[in-house]
Parts: C-alpha cells; structure tokens; sequence
C-alpha cells in the first residue's frame, strides 16, 4: 500500500497507478504561515474587529463566518479614479519588511520538521491577481474599467503581478515547498467573471513569470480558482 504521499504522488503523473483516491490534501500538511503573509495580512481571525490589510483594503471576519472576506465601499476604496491609481496606491514593501533571514527561520525549521516525517510542505499564496483588483477598487469598478481604461488596468495588473512573483519568491526561496496552493478566484459555477480573452489579456501574464519560477524548481502548482472555467 503507498504512503498518502505517494499515492497523491501517483495521482499526478500522467501514466502514475495510485491505489486509492486522494482525500482532500491527504498526504500534505497545509503551511500557510510566513512573514510576508503576516506582515500583508496581518492576525485575521473569526469575530475580529474590522481591520485594513497593506493595501488599505478593510478586511472583516464576523462570528460564525467561514473566512475574511473584503469589505469595500464608495467611501472606503483604495483606488477610486484607476487614471490616479499610482497616486491612490501605495504597494506594500516586501524587500524591506519581510527578506531578512531571521524572520524566516523558525517557519523553515517547522518545513523541515513536516517534511522530515514524510509529508510534502504546501505552501499558500493567496489573494491572486484579480482577487487584488477587486479588493482595491470593487467589483463592479474593475468590470468597468477593463473595459474603459483597459491602458491603466495593464498597468496596475502588471504591478501587483510583480509584487505576487516578489511574495512567492520569498516563500520558495526560504520555504522550499513542495507544492504551492495559489488562490485567484476567477469566475462562478458556470463561467468566468470576464471573457476568456479579457482573462488572456490581463490576468494570465501575470502567473507565467510566478508559475515558471515555481515549476523550474520542481514546485507542484495548486490553482484554486473556485469556478467553472472550460470554456470551449
């Protein structure tokens, strides 16, 4: 009988004989912590007080809810005008704030302890490209503004696509996970938020330079992207 580590190993391959289905993550331990995650999204937890996250965006978890959730207003958007969003936004400093090592230290050592009893360590990216856009500015606000001011919107897609790779980047570079759990919710049960070709335009460059990193080095990718995307 294979390990649950094994197992999932074999799921993956495309030839791969597994002996029994995987069961939800079963042979990962599920990592979320690390400075930068702390540092961006500072100690959410349920029934907290609402609270803005580096961004600016406030964030609120009531009692009883599953996850934090955004909570953006006319009053409260970061970015209200996106033709000002460079003087609207100010992104968040991950060089300055979370590279030194020392901060990284005790989340290493607890990865080698994971993978020493012979488990994969799964790491969360979470919040993805146009999760961030809708977070900065709401949803109905970032539908729009693909369409009219699709120059400004590249703009911005790119900067906060490079702050994600500079995110990931520390978190393989001093993590080494094996398998990397990344969260961009794009779409519904039925279809994605935009067009396929809006989604091509303005969403996928932003995960080749992220996702070729990771899988130059071996990293299992895991998109949750919490939707039905085939879109033939």
């Amino acid at each position: 009988m294979l390990t649950a580590k094994e197992n999932l190993l074999e799921t993956l391959k495309v030839d791969g004989k597994p002996d029994r289905l995987v069961k939800q993550y079963e042979g990962n331990v599920f990592f979320p912590p690390n400075p930068a995650a702390m540092y961006i999204r500072g100690n959410r937890h349920p029934g907290m007080e609402p609270m803005k996250d580096r961004f600016g965006t406030t964030i609120l978890w009531p009692e009883n809810q599953v996850a934090a959730m955004p909570h953006v207003t006319n009053d409260n958007k970061v970015i209200s005008d996106i033709t000002e969003w460079k003087d609207q936004l100010v992104m968040p400093d991950l060089e300055a704030n979370c590279s030194d090592p020392a901060l990284w230290e005790p989340f290493i050592k607890q990865a080698e302890e994971i993978r020493a009893k012979g488990d994969l360590v799964m790491a969360f990216m979470p919040t993805g490209v146009f999760e961030r856009l809708h977070f900065l500015m709401g949803f109905e606000d970032m539908l729009m503004n693909f369409l009219l001011e699709p120059e400004d919107m590249m703009d911005l897609c790119n900067a906060i696509g490079e702050y994600r790779y500079q995110y990931m980047k520390l978190i393989v570079d001093n993590i080494k996970p094996d398998v990397m759990l990344s969260h961009d919710d794009w779409g519904s049960k039925h279809s994605l938020f935009v067009s396929p070709d809006t989604w091509r335009e303005f969403i996928k460059p932003q995960y080749v330079k992220t996702y070729g990193y990771m899988k130059e080095r071996g990293i299992i990718i895991m998109h949750h992207a919490d939707s039905f995307m085939d879109q033939s």
